[in-house]
């Protein structure tokens, strides 16, 4: 059959996750930057003609039904995947389901795979195809190296917040509803741990490379910053400050160069070590967005990484995209060592890594034609592989291979943007 100009519907998306990048809802996590990152791409373009829901998959209690659409983010509404009515004495995912049918709900598209997803994917309209976004496919001796964290003040306790979560079984959630299914990572490299981490041999499935979309222009003034860099040398911590990141390699990196600021934007999520004992030259943000990121961001320079392991960090990309290279632990793909300097992998507390990590911190600091050189590769890179046009197109590509027919996949197709 040949469908009609009149029969090609809008395209509306229901992106399922556990944070949204909302302080009031959930954690401040990568997670939620990317579910952040496919509302306002959409809400930016709306001649692309494609509507978002943001579905809250945690199990949450909503006694009413005011409380099922929970607010809106990012311009769109996030209803919650569990409610129950007022005379009701049960949580169900009857009333998503019906309420994203009325939406006209296409396409799921889940960020990476946690177990609490799948009722929420189970809440999706039927026949309606899911899409795994897999931003940080973990295989058992990456999740080995995460679990082996320890705090040098605590070295024989294992520190909170080092449990990967079982991220397999997706496949088999959307098989059994007899949905179609496709898979993206954000980078290529990535390709690699997919099967392992998601218990699953993708054979037969195609895996797309969907990048990070990010808003350079809003992120940062183009090129030159020479007006806007420190004068005297600063660099930035963007991340939580829990065990996974290990903070305290950075922190003991401060103390060891007290003529150099560290700007530490990230708060932790667990009561673990002291940060009321800071070094003097570490200034706090908890947290940053918006306008204060985006001025540490150019005012920095260069941007310092202690974790033991990493997906493709978006702070890595934020970072190149404004001009700082890397200075980190991890090299997913070759990253850091073609835009930054990695100094190799330290596990456990890191602690022995922190000559290495001082020198490549030197060579950074002292070098200002390598720090700028390395920066611009970097840049030119994230210009060209996460930027919107690619991830229009690739988006429109599974969409296509999901059998999913929508104005937007012609729409997106005939723009250059």
């Amino acid at each position: 059959l040949v469908s009609t100009a009149a029969e090609i519907r809008n395209l509306t998306i229901a992106v399922i996750a556990n944070e949204f990048f909302d302080p009031t809802i959930g954690r401040i996590g990568g997670f939620g930057m990317n579910a952040k990152m496919i509302g306002e791409y959409f809400r930016q373009r709306p001649n692309l003609g494609v509507s978002v829901i943001f579905l809250f998959a945690n199990r949450k209690e909503t006694p009413t039904t005011a409380q099922r659409v929970l607010k809106d983010v990012h311009g769109w509404p996030l209803i919650s995947a569990w409610t129950k009515a007022a005379n009701e004495t049960y949580l169900s995912t009857t009333w998503a389901t019906e309420w994203m049918t009325r939406r006209g709900v296409n396409v799921g598209v889940t960020i990476d795979y946690r177990q609490s997803y799948k009722p929420a994917i189970q809440a999706l309209p039927a026949n309606v195809p899911c899409i795994l976004w897999a931003q940080d496919p973990r295989t058992r001796a990456q999740v080995a190296k995460v679990k082996a964290i320890r705090d040098p003040q605590r070295p024989h306790d294992q520190p909170p917040g080092l449990r990967s979560a079982d991220a397999t079984g997706i496949v088999d959630v959307v098989q059994a509803q007899g949905r179609g299914f496709a898979t993206a990572v954000p980078w290529m490299p990535l390709r690699d741990r997919v099967p392992e981490a998601y218990g699953h041999s993708f054979e037969g499935h195609a895996i797309f490379e969907l990048p990070n979309v990010l808003d350079t222009e809003r992120l940062c003034p183009p090129p030159p910053w020479t007006s806007q860099r420190s004068k005297e040398p600063s660099v930035l911590f963007l991340a939580r400050l829990d065990p996974y990141k290990r903070p305290w390699i950075m922190l003991e990196l401060a103390r060891q160069n007290p003529h150099v600021t560290f700007h530490v934007a990230g708060k932790p999520h667990f009561n673990f070590t002291n940060f009321t004992d800071m070094p003097t030259n570490v200034i706090h943000y908890k947290h940053a967005d918006g306008a204060l990121k985006a001025k540490l961001l150019v005012s920095c320079w260069f941007l310092v990484s202690t974790s033991i392991h990493e997906g493709l960090a978006i702070s890595y990309l934020e970072a190149l995209v404004c001009g700082q290279p890397i200075l980190a632990m991890v090299d997913l793909g070759g990253l850091v060592s073609r835009y930054g300097i990695y100094v190799g992998e330290y596990p456990g507390t890191g602690m022995a890594g922190l000559p290495a990590l001082r020198q490549g911190f030197d060579a950074l600091v002292a070098d200002r034609p390598r720090r700028e050189a390395l920066a611009m590769a970097g840049r030119q890179h994230v210009i060209d592989t996460h930027n919107g046009l690619r991830f229009g197109r690739v988006f429109a590509d599974m969409t296509a291979y999901l059998g999913v027919e929508t104005t937007f996949d012609r729409t997106v197709r005939s723009l250059e943007y």
